[in-house]
C-alpha cells in the first residue's frame, strides 16, 4: 500500500493534470496516445499508458499478458463500469485476440483490429467486438495489449468528472471488485 501511493503520487508528479487531459480522452486509444504522453513527460510509455488508464473517460484498458495468460489488467473507469470482473489475472488469452494469435504463431499484427470481445472478456456474445492493439516481445513470450471500445457512447467528459475524481472512482470501484473476488474465492474454498 505505500509503495502504491509513493508511485501514485511520482506518478501525477511526473506526468502533471494537464498533460494528461491532452491525451486520456483519444481515440482511437492505441498505442501512439501512451507513447505521447510518454514523450511529452519523459517517462515510459508503460508509466504512460497506465496513468492514462487511471484517468480516461474512454472504455479501454491495458493488459499485460504472458504464455497465454492475462497477468495484469490496468482498465478505465468506465470499463470497469461496464465490465466488472469479467476480465481478471489468470484468465487465457482467448480465440480471436491478436495476442493470441502471437502465442499460437509466434506472429503478432503492427496495426489495431477489432477483434471478438469475448476473446478478452467473459461472457460476451459472438457479435460483440472490441478494438485491440498488441505489441509482443518474443523473447520473453509477453504482449501489451491496448483494448478500447471505438464507439464513444458516452460523449464528452461531463464536467464532474475531473481527472482527480474518475482515478478515485476508478480506485474505489477496483478495491471492491477486489473484495468480491477474494468473497467469490473464500466461498468456494
Amino acid at each position: 500500500p505505500d509503495e502504491d501511493a509513493a508511485d501514485s503520487f511520482a506518478s501525477v508528479l511526473l506526468m502533471p493534470a494537464q498533460h494528461v487531459a491532452a491525451f486520456c480522452d483519444r481515440t482511437p486509444m492505441n498505442f501512439d496516445v501512451p507513447m505521447g504522453l510518454a514523450e511529452t513527460c519523459g517517462v515510459s510509455w508503460e508509466a504512460a499508458a497506465m496513468r492514462i488508464m487511471e484517468t480516461s473517460w474512454q472504455v479501454c484498458a491495458v493488459a499485460f499478458s504472458q504464455h497465454g495468460r492475462l497477468q495484469w489488467i490496468a482498465p478505465s473507469m468506465p470499463f470497469l463500469m461496464l465490465c466488472g470482473n469479467r476480465l481478471r489475472p489468470g484468465r487465457v488469452v482467448g480465440p480471436g485476440a491478436l495476442a493470441r494469435r502471437f502465442f499460437d504463431t509466434g506472429m503478432c499484427p503492427e496495426d489495431a483490429e477489432m477483434v471478438p470481445a469475448s476473446a478478452w472478456v467473459a461472457g460476451c456474445g459472438p457479435e460483440a467486438q472490441i478494438a485491440e492493439h498488441s505489441v509482443a516481445n518474443s523473447a520473453g513470450g509477453v504482449v501489451m495489449t491496448i483494448l478500447w471500445d471505438p464507439v464513444d457512447l458516452g460523449g464528452p467528459r461531463p464536467a464532474l468528472a475531473t481527472l482527480p475524481a474518475v482515478t478515485a472512482m476508478r480506485d474505489y470501484l477496483l478495491d471492491r471488485l477486489d473484495c468480491e473476488a477474494a468473497a467469490k474465492s473464500r466461498n468456494q474454498a
